[in-house]
């Protein structure tokens, strides 16, 4: 492709995502049009030239008034953000693919979410290296009741351009799902393990890592898809490791993804069967409530078993939950949970009316301010420095981050 044919198709594929109507994507029609998926493939196909930055004369910078700015399109709000790479991570056999089974369940219906809202009706890829298709993956969905005609699976190992068969490797296969993902008019891709398609990546290598995500994020962003990798935890001292850093490789894995959540037994149920999704990192709001589920089976001697969700409040969150030792012990973490609750929304809370409620849900103000530390709320006053004005708590982000 010449580089005046390639200007030319960058041009048109942008003059068509502008004139996409986004609406037909929740009226289940799907993503980008056959045009839109025309030029794309050709493009993908054609390959544009790389900028080097060995290139003294290549333009690299743009003006910050140059971007416009958007806000964060979800998948599931708060969660799962569209276009971007979330992290789903937690120890083996503890419901990490039931839980992205479910999402692409609820997906496949538009099917309401289980914190509110729901799902955007479109299909997803299921990438996986582990679990087999037909004993594994198809009995948890139909016994989920997902709508399998939005449901793709990619092959694992296939022909990828080299004549031998051999595993998807996502360094260098990414135009080749982008492709997959644009003829599923695909609104979320889910991988299983990431680990398995990192050949020839040094896990433990930052930049390795870095290089290998950002092409999976560059897919995301151009797609519009919501990908979610999931990922297994180290075997760090439990008791000195915060959440994110439990995630194994290196410390790139949860950097770089914009959402991280953490699936993890609760601590708290004496039947062991209760399991916990919680954030632990989230660039683009405040962390969410984390919410409880238990797999049920109506038969446990097969794979037909799903995510079922429960309503009750978790009072831990994931770095406690993943075994790291805080000062003030369970009392605080559970002061913290009280606190994300009653200061989720982001708004300032009057501090006397805080204690107050603190109190009555059996918390000392001594445990809610080392709570209220650990959480970085800051602390406002209002009203002026007359007897009008009054202190308020206000939670501004996780470590600070908003």
């Amino acid at each position: 492709m010449s580089k005046p044919a390639e200007i030319a198709a960058a041009e048109r594929l942008r003059e068509i995502e502008a004139q996409v109507d986004w609406a037909t994507v929740q009226d289940g029609v799907g993503g980008y049009g056959p045009e839109l998926n025309a030029i794309a493939e050709k493009a993908i196909e054609g390959g544009l030239d790389d900028v080097s930055f060995d290139d003294p004369g290549a333009d690299l910078i743009v003006c910050a008034a140059d971007v416009e700015p958007r806000d964060t399109d979800w998948l599931w709000d708060c969660r799962l953000p569209c276009g971007q790479v979330t992290i789903l991570f937690g120890e083996p056999g503890k419901g990490k693919t039931h839980v992205g089974l479910d999402i692409v369940t609820r997906v496949s219906r538009a099917a309401a979410w289980p914190d509110g809202g729901r799902a955007r009706l479109g299909s997803s890829v299921i990438v996986s290296g582990e679990d087999d298709w037909a004993t594994t993956l198809r009995p948890r969905l139909d016994y989920a009741e997902a709508d399998l005609s939005h449901v793709f699976f990619f092959p694992a190992i296939a022909t990828f351009g080299e004549g031998d068969r051999r595993t998807f490797r996502l360094a260098t296969d990414g135009p080749t799902l982008e492709r997959n993902l644009r003829r599923a008019n695909a609104v979320s891709l889910m991988v299983d393990p990431l680990t398995c398609f990192l050949d020839g990546v040094d896990t433990h290598r930052t930049s390795d890592v870095r290089i290998a995500l950002s092409i999976l994020a560059d897919v995301a962003a151009r797609t519009g898809v919501a990908v979610f990798c999931v990922l297994h935890p180290n075997k760090n001292d439990h008791a000195q490791v915060t959440a994110l850093n439990r995630i194994a490789g290196s410390g790139a894995f949860g950097a770089a993804a914009r959402s991280v959540m953490a699936v993890t037994p609760d601590p708290e149920d004496e039947s062991g069967r209760r399991r916990l999704l919680l954030p632990v990192k989230n660039n683009n709001c405040l962390d969410p409530d984390g919410l409880g589920f238990r797999i049920t089976s109506d038969d446990p001697k097969t794979c037909r078993s799903r995510v079922t969700w429960d309503f009750d409040p978790v009072d831990t969150d994931a770095d406690a939950a993943f075994g790291l030792v805080r000062s003030g012990g369970r009392e605080t973490v559970k002061a913290q949970a009280f606190l994300r609750r009653v200061l989720g929304d982001g708004e300032p809370y009057p501090s006397v009316t805080l204690l107050e409620e603190g109190e009555a849900a059996g918390f000392s103000e001594k445990t809610l301010k080392r709570a209220k530390k650990n959480l970085r709320v800051e602390s406002h006053r209002l009203g002026g420095l007359g007897a009008g004005g009054a202190w308020y708590w206000q939670l501004v982000g996780r470590n600070g981050d908003l």
